[in-house]
C-alpha cells in the first residue's frame, strides 16, 4: 500500500541529506537573532495561534470528545456548554484537498483567485504534483506575494511556520531535516509532530510573551497519514489523537500563562474532512479511448478533464453525459463559459449540503486552470485504490471541517476557511 505524502517525505528525506539537522530550539535562537539584528521589526500586543490538524474530520474530533481522547482540547477551547459537547464547523475550499485549502487559508483567498486547483495540477501543459517537494518552488512562485507572512513581513511584524511547503517570508520556519524524513519514511508520525510541538514549546517558553510572534502557524500531519493508511474511524487514529492532545496540553498551558499579560488568540481548525474507502477507480485507460489529446489529472477523490479547444460543445456534453454509466462515477460537471451543467444521478443529490457547499464548487471553476469536466466519485470511492480513507471530494464529510477558537469570536454561521485570517485582521 502507497502511504500519503509519503513521495513528499521521500524527498524530504534525500534533500536533507544537504542540510544540517535541526534541534527543537532553532527556531527559538533563529527568531531570538531575528529580533535582536533586525531593529525594524515590530513588537505587536497580539499574537494569533493558527493550529491546522490536517485531515481533522468534525467525525473524528466528535469521536475523541465523546471518548475523553480530547480533554485538553475539550477545557482549552470550552467545548462543554450546559453538559453538552459541541463546535462550530467551517465550509474548506473545493476540492477537499490539502494543497488548495492551505493555499486558501494562508493567502485568504478563493481557489478562483491563487489558482492552486489540486495537489495536482496542470502548469503550461505539465502535470505538476505538490506532495512532491520539488515542486513546492513552483507553488512558491505561484503565490508569490500573496501570503499571510509577505503581508506581516510589509508591515516589520513577525511571523512563525511550522509548515515545510511554506517557510517563505516568515521571521524563522521549520527546517527540512534528515530525522524528519527518517521519521515519516519508519511511519514515525508522532515524532513528526512532536518536533514540532516541543519547538513551540520553547519558543513561547523561551521568548516574553510581549514579545512572541504576531502570527504562528502550526501543521500537524499525523491524522491525515493514519486516516489515509487504515481509515477514519480506525482506532489508531484515536489513540493518536489522544497522544496529540495531550502535547498541544502543555502548549496550551503556556499559552493561558501568556495571555494573562498579552492578548492570545487560538484557533484550530482542518484543510479537509475525511471519507471512507473501499474501492478504487482508475480511469486512465477508459478516458485514453476518449482521445489522446484529452488531459486526465486523478486527485485522491476528484478527476479533471481538460478538452481540446476545438472539442464542439456537443461532444463535451456526450463525453460528460457518457461518463455516468460508469457505476463507481456519482456525477459529472460540465464547464460550458460562464455556466455549469451537473449530470448526476438521479437516485443521489451530490450531497446532503449541496446548497451549503455549492459557492465552492462555482468558484473552484472561476480558476484560470479549472478543467472543462470534473468527475466525482460515488461515497467511499477513490481514483486511487492504494488507501484506505480519502478526500478531495464535493460531500459534506470532506468538506465541512471543524473550527475551534480561543480568545476571538467566530462568526455564528458555517464560514469559508479561506476568510480565517480576514476575520482575523491578519490580511486585508
Amino acid at each position: 500500500m502507497r502511504y500519503p505524502l509519503l513521495s513528499l517525505f521521500s524527498s524530504i528525506f534525500f534533500a536533507a541529506l544537504l542540510l544540517s539537522c535541526q534541534t527543537p530550539g532553532s527556531i527559538s535562537r533563529d527568531y531570538q537573532r531575528a529580533l535582536e539584528t533586525n531593529h525594524e521589526l515590530q513588537n505587536d500586543d497580539q499574537t494569533t495561534l493558527l493550529i491546522l490538524v490536517d485531515g481533522l474530520s468534525s467525525a473524528t474530533l466528535s469521536t475523541s470528545l465523546k471518548n475523553s481522547n480530547a480533554p485538553n482540547l475539550k477545557s482549552f477551547f470550552r467545548l462543554s456548554k450546559a453538559g453538552d459537547v459541541s463546535f462550530q464547523l467551517a465550509r474548506s475550499s473545493f476540492p477537499s484537498l490539502t494543497y488548495p485549502n492551505l493555499t486558501s487559508i494562508l493567502t485568504a483567498s478563493k481557489v478562483s483567485e491563487h489558482g492552486i486547483t489540486g495537489n495536482r495540477i496542470l502548469v503550461d501543459g505539465k502535470t505538476v504534483n505538490f506532495e512532491n517537494v520539488l515542486a513546492w518552488r513552483t507553488l512558491d512562485q505561484l503565490v508569490e506575494d500573496h501570503t499571510v507572512f509577505h503581508e506581516l513581513t510589509k508591515q516589520n511584524k513577525t511571523s512563525i511556520s511550522y509548515s515545510y511547503p511554506f517557510p517563505r517570508e516568515t521571521t524563522a520556519h521549520v527546517e527540512k531535516t534528515l530525522q524528519a524524513g527518517a521519521d515519516y519514511l519508519d511511519q514515525r508520525y508522532t515524532e513528526i509532530d512532536t518536533a514540532s510541538i516541543t519547538s513551540l514549546k520553547r519558543l513561547l517558553s523561551e521568548t516574553s510573551s510581549q514579545q512572541w510572534p504576531r502570527f504562528i502557524f502550526l501543521h500537524l500531519i499525523g491524522v491525515d497519514a493514519l486516516e489515509h493508511q487504515y481509515g477514519p474511524e480506525n482506532e489508531r487514529v484515536q489513540t493518536y489523537m489522544k497522544s496529540l492532545d495531550e502535547q498541544l496540553g502543555e502548549v496550551f498551558e503556556i499559552v493561558a500563562a501568556g495571555s494573562a499579560d498579552h492578548e492570545t488568540r487560538t484557533l484550530l481548525t482542518a484543510d479537509h474532512g475525511f471519507q471512507r474507502i473501499d474501492k478504487g477507480l482508475d480511469l486512465t485507460s477508459i478516458i485514453s479511448k476518449l482521445g489522446s489529446e484529452i488531459r486526465l489529472v486523478q486527485d485522491n477523490r476528484v478527476a479533471s478533464l481538460y478538452f481540446p479547444t476545438a472539442m464542439p460543445l456537443a461532444k463535451r456534453k456526450e463525453i460528460a453525459e457518457g461518463l455516468l454509466q460508469i457505476p463507481e462515477l456519482q456525477a459529472t460537471v460540465l464547464r460550458m463559459g460562464k455556466e455549469l451543467r451537473v449530470y448526476a444521478r438521479s437516485d443521489k443529490a451530490l450531497t446532503t449540503d449541496e446548497d451549503l457547499l455549492w459557492p465552492a464548487l462555482e468558484d473552484f471553476f472561476k480558476a484560470p486552470n479549472a478543467p472543462d469536466l470534473l468527475l466525482l466519485p460515488k461515497a467511499n470511492i477513490d481514483f486511487s485504490g492504494a488507501y484506505a480513507g480519502n478526500h478531495g471530494g464535493f460531500t459534506s464529510e470532506e468538506m465541512l471541517v471543524p473550527i475551534l477558537s480561543r480568545g476571538f469570536k467566530l462568526p455564528d454561521t458555517v464560514f469559508s476557511t479561506s476568510d480565517l485570517l480576514r476575520l482575523l485582521k491578519l490580511m486585508p
